[in-house]
């Protein structure tokens, strides 16, 4: 494998088919976990085909993790954070950018949504203290903790033990 992998940082397309091929079934079971989120199939085996590219690449070749396991978290996030920006899309415009709306755009949908919405912040804000708060902004925005800690000016280890907080916080709330 790691000589795939050397072939793929070198360019080589054939090795990197040959990786896709190998980590089909993977993919496959991704995209079927995930692919009723809203999502179309196709869009999302894009996604992880572009995550295991990105983890061949990005792979250091040591003992303590396999490239298997590697390409599946890489995918696995690739698609989660797909997921977000698409549920971040939520304005009754269609996928493909037209102006028509969605089927299930009806003004009392969105109006419920809304107020859910607004409820959900309400409960966010009693439960985290202003820091809390920045954090788990920026952590909605695919920040990681390096680069809350760098915006808020605070110890990446503050950053993670905020981001636990707000986990135990919110399972509890909602």
């Amino acid at each position: 494998m790691n000589n795939l992998i050397d072939r793929i940082k070198g360019g080589s397309q054939s090795a990197f088919a040959e990786v896709a091929e190998r980590y089909e079934p993977l993919i496959e079971s991704m995209v079927a976990k995930y692919s009723a989120s809203g999502i179309e199939a196709d869009d999302l085996r894009q996604e992880a085909l572009t995550a295991l590219f990105v983890a061949a690449v990005s792979y250091k070749c040591n003992d303590e993790v396999s490239f298997g396991l590697y390409a599946k978290v890489c995918i696995r996030n690739r698609i989660v954070s797909a997921l977000r920006k698409n549920a971040g899309r939520r304005d009754g415009v269609q996928d493909d950018g037209s102006d028509v709306p969605s089927e299930e755009s009806n003004p009392e949908r969105e109006y419920i949504d809304r107020e859910s919405y607004e409820n959900l912040l309400e409960v966010i804000d009693e439960a985290l203290t202003p820091y809390e708060r920045s954090v788990f902004y920026l952590y909605l925005r695919d920040k990681s903790y390096r680069e809350i800690a760098d915006i808020l000016k605070k110890d990446e280890k503050s950053v993670g033990n905020a981001i636990y907080r707000i986990k135990s916080k919110l399972k509890k709330r909602i």
